[in-house]
């Protein structure tokens, strides 16, 4: 398959959930009746029917909602458990990237515990 690509970059500094969808949205081309909310997010990024096939990048500068654990553990759980999902599909991929230097501070944000990663070099 032929697939496309298409990039989404996550600035330093994402600090609300608002602030995040936007970007993402602005860059990704969500929908029309995406709705700004975690639900919302996860829905269009589980369910990439409205892209033709493509390999879906985001990549993140820092990590977004870091000051708020709760919001930041929302989002990563959404990321990880679409990136199990498109794994088991052929018509997209999802890879979400951090810096290297996030990778312990992502695990434990996620789990809540210290230990491997799923990070894409």
């Amino acid at each position: 398959m032929n697939a496309r690509r298409v990039q989404a970059r996550v600035p330093k500094g994402v600090r609300t959930e608002r602030e995040l969808l936007d970007i993402l949205d602005a860059q990704l081309g969500f929908p029309d009746y995406f709705g700004v909310n975690w639900d919302a997010f996860d829905e269009v990024i589980r369910n990439l029917e409205w892209l033709e096939p493509y390999q879906v990048v985001i990549v993140h500068e820092d990590i977004p909602l870091v000051e708020d654990r709760a919001e930041a553990k929302i989002y990563l759980s959404i990321l990880f458990s679409a990136i199990e999902h498109w794994d088991m599909q052929d018509n997209h991929e999802l890879i979400v990237c951090f810096p290297a230097e996030c990778k312990e501070q992502v695990e434990q944000i996620r789990t809540g515990r210290k230990g491997p990663s799923w990070f894409r070099r």
